[in-house]
């Protein structure tokens, strides 16, 4: 059974639309169809659903026994790989995303779900 929606896709892209005009609007708006299909997609096979959740539940768990694979991931996360572009995006990302309408619009880091948390959402 499909989840209700809160807010209505053509809702959403009716007010991009409105706020700022097609041309601006076109990337946002491909990303919220998409977005919707793909929920529809994944909806109808929730076996797909399950298969990844339980590979990710295998992954923390081998991160978890794995200490130099876990300092390598916490080292990507925070930005400290040593690659100038990966290092820049990983610490724009949060700030990004806590200006964002779902991230609080605090202008600091998320404080909402753990990373792990995130990935299942």
């Amino acid at each position: 059974m499909a989840a209700p929606r809160l807010v209505a896709e053509q809702e959403v892209v009716a007010a991009a639309l409105t706020a700022h005009g097609p041309l601006a609007a076109e990337k946002f708006s491909e990303e919220v169809i998409w977005r919707g299909y793909f929920k529809g997609w994944l909806e109808r096979r929730p076996q797909v659903w399950a298969r990844y959740l339980d590979g990710l539940a295998a992954d923390f768990a081998a991160l978890d026994r794995d200490r130099g694979q876990r300092r390598d991931v916490d080292r990507a996360m925070n930005g400290r790989t040593g690659l100038a572009c990966f290092d820049a995006w990983a610490t724009e990302l949060p700030r990004v995303v806590s200006r964002s309408p779902s991230g609080g619009g605090t202008g600091t880091a998320p404080s909402g779900p753990t990373r792990r948390q995130a990935f299942t959402r």
